[in-house]
């Protein structure tokens, strides 16, 4: 049985707090979600996946406000990130502050994975969301926003940017990405990442404190044993999946190779949870599929063709089909008479 996936309660509040200061009828968020109040005092609380996806939706509608999630990522800081957001303040270097947060992420959002990569003279953060029941735009859009936001109260004009990608397509609200990155800002790419130039991430922290990171590291690392592993395997092949699905002809074989096992142990690993890579990657397109296609206005059914990975757009129709009894034009009419 998959456990309940959770989110920090520290997020959860700074997103309650923003949506009642812009309108939002604090007693209707609560009922919506089923939120406690007092719950969210403790700074190690846990809310469920679930009741976070429900006060955005709840939140976007009673503030009308589209842009919440850009907004909310200005509004950050690192106390609003909870003990991880604490260890990073207190790092020696950025490199050090994206390796705590890509260490203890989990207790962030056990939804959505940093990656760093170096190539070059660039860095490129990924953000992905690992399990497609929890995409949402606004909330790509708070993780990436958050992260220029801390970086540059920390580091002022020294932290420069060479590009910020994302996988939605060009939103009414394009001015405030201009104002609030303040970087190159491309949209429909197929994934959503921040580059920055390589030699940045080692220049030094002038709040960096060896002891309270020491101690704030020891406390992480107790809530992260609280909080459990992933056990299983398909979990992990889902990651590898999601993060190679826009690429196309994607097949066992490259994904046991990322994996560093062979196909055989791929397969019969999956065999033993009752699935098989064929159907794990289907169910994955087909849950993003429903995800993209009821967010018609930040995604474009070509656009979906291509994040998905499938080389035409009739290929997704054909596959969409067979998956819902309809295709994808027909299910956004659906999905937009009934909203």
């Amino acid at each position: 049985m998959k456990r309940t996936l959770t989110i920090g309660g520290s997020f959860v509040k700074g997103l309650y707090n923003i949506a009642v200061r812009q309108g939002a009828d604090p007693k209707a968020l609560l009922a919506y979600t089923q939120l406690k109040l007092e719950k969210l005092k403790d700074p190690d609380c846990r809310v469920s996946l679930e009741q976070y996806i429900q006060l955005w939706q709840i939140s976007l509608e009673q503030t009308a406000n589209s842009a919440l999630g850009l907004e909310l990522g200005a509004d950050m800081n690192y106390e609003r990130m909870g003990v991880v957001g604490n260890i990073a303040m207190y790092s020696k270097t950025i490199r050090d502050s994206a390796d705590i947060i890509a260490r203890f992420g989990r207790l962030l959002n056990e939804s959505e994975m940093m990656n760093i990569k170096e190539e070059g003279d660039w860095v490129t953060m990924t953000y992905q969301i690992t399990d497609p029941r929890y995409f949402m735009v606004s909330c790509i859009e708070r993780s990436i926003a958050s992260t220029v936001t801390l970086y540059r109260h920390l580091f002022g004009d020294r932290f420069k940017i060479r590009e910020i990608r994302f996988q939605h397509k060009e939103p009414e609200y394009k001015s405030l990405y201009d104002k609030i990155l303040q970087a190159p800002i491309h949209f429909s790419q197929p994934d959503n990442a921040v580059v920055v130039n390589r030699g940045f991430l080692d220049i030094k922290n002038p709040d960096a404190h060896d002891y309270l990171k020491s101690v704030l590291t020891q406390h992480a690392e107790k809530l992260l044993e609280k909080l459990g592993t992933h056990n299983r395997f398909r979990d992990k092949v889902q990651l590898f999946i999601m993060e190679e699905l826009h690429k196309g002809a994607l097949s066992i074989e490259k994904i046991s190779s990322k994996m560093n096992m062979s196909r055989q142990t791929l397969y019969r690993n999956l065999k033993k949870e009752n699935t098989s890579f064929h159907d794990l990657h289907d169910e994955i397109r087909k849950n993003l599929a429903e995800v993209y296609l009821k967010q018609p206005q930040t995604f474009s059914i070509t656009e979906v063709t291509f994040l998905l990975g499938f080389s035409e757009p009739s290929a997704f129709h054909h596959a969409f089909k067979r998956w819902t009894g309809i295709g994808p034009s027909d299910y956004v009419k659906q999905f937009v008479a009934r909203a």
